[in-house]
């Protein structure tokens, strides 16, 4: 009887020592998951990052876009009769001929400064003081420079 509850505690011991060892590897497996997620979350969270910075070194608003995009039109050393075709014809001009300043409305070379003043329009929002206007400046038919400038009172 002695030798069959030594054999039965030895069973017992070898089944609880078999069920340690798979608790061990399934807390070993579980571990290097979550290391695995972990990794996962700072690469995630690199990226995040990354984009944030990236985004706020981007043109933030309307006006700012449409600047950009009239200087991207442009490119360098354009002449009037590029600007027109690229353009169209301004809202206004002023200067002499050899120093000229022609004038866009924002929102005439961005569809997203467009959309911006019909929706504030829509709201009751009088925009009229944030109005900006892209200036394009000569020096006889070369621009040399493309800017913003505040829409003249009317």
């Amino acid at each position: 009887m002695k030798k069959s509850l030594v054999v039965m505690g030895l069973v017992g011991l070898l089944t609880a020592n078999a069920q340690a060892a798979d608790l061990f590897g399934s807390l070993k497996k579980a571990s290097e998951t979550v290391d695995k997620a972990q990794a996962k979350v700072a690469e995630t969270q690199a990226k995040v990052e990354e984009t944030s910075a990236a985004a706020s070194n981007v043109s933030t608003t309307p006006e700012q876009s449409a600047l950009a995009l009239v200087k991207t039109k442009l490119g360098d050393n354009a002449t009037k009769a590029q600007v027109q075709t690229a353009l169209g014809a301004p809202v206004a001009t002023s200067g002499k001929a050899d120093a000229e300043v022609w004038l866009y409305d924002a929102s005439s070379v961005n569809a997203t400064a467009a959309q911006a003043a019909q929706v504030a329009a829509a709201l009751g929002v009088n925009n009229a003081g944030a109005t900006k206007q892209v200036a394009v400046h000569f020096a006889g038919d070369k621009v040399v420079n493309v800017v913003l400038a505040d829409v003249a009172a009317q």
